[in-house]
């Protein structure tokens, strides 16, 4: 079973990993928390400490230094579940890439990003930017409320490569369609703008 992995222990693994960190280590990462919080002490002391509720975690360990001073690091299950999570990260980024290197791309271009709500998983990207103002809705059927802006689709790292490439060809086309009726828009404005200059003229 994995290991639920929470906001803090992403911030703390972040900043620490594997190494060991002391009270001076976590006033440069909280001080302005604690002071926010209506802290008042100078320096890391004990009203800081209790603040940090560090014995509340079970996934902080003590870590006594080399003459045994006080210190932390994070559990070893802890560092076991981030460190199978970053292994599970690259492997799924390195298939996504080979998917996408196998997709044809008339128009725009397939990028990785990190899915903000699934931390260390990916999604595929699609996405085009005209160079001209063309209305009309997004690829998936929702609002654009600029029509400078991009067409976006996104679909999870591990899409079937047939299905990708069907999914980007349908939007190419649905791209395609807005431009040829925002130009038949323009052309008939151009022949209305036409004969109104020929009547003043």
């Amino acid at each position: 079973m994995r290991k639920r992995l929470t906001n803090v222990m992403r911030e703390f693994w972040g900043w620490f990993g594997t190494e060991r960190f002391t009270r001076q280590d976590l006033w440069r990462r909280f001080e302005g928390q604690y002071r926010h919080a209506g802290g008042q002490e100078p320096w890391p002391k004990d009203d800081f400490l209790g603040w940090l509720k560090l014995s509340e975690h079970k996934w902080i360990v003590p870590a006594p230094g080399p003459r045994g001073g006080e210190g932390w690091r994070l559990s070893d299950d802890l560092v076991e579940a981030f460190q199978a999570e970053r292994q599970r990260s690259g492997e799924l980024y390195g298939r996504a890439k080979a998917t996408i290197e196998r997709i044809q791309v008339g128009v725009g271009i397939l990028h990785l990003e990190e899915d903000i709500y699934k931390p260390a998983t990916w999604n595929i990207v699609w996405s085009f930017k005209p160079p001209m103002p063309v209305p009309g809705p997004d690829v998936d059927g929702k609002s654009r409320h600029d029509p400078k802006g991009a067409f976006v689709f996104r679909v999870t790292a591990d899409t079937d490569p047939q299905k990708l490439q069907a999914q980007v060809s349908n939007a190419e086309s649905y791209v395609k369609l807005l431009i040829v009726e925002e130009r038949c828009r323009v052309a008939t404005t151009l022949e209305e703008l036409d004969t109104l200059a020929a009547q003043i003229a």
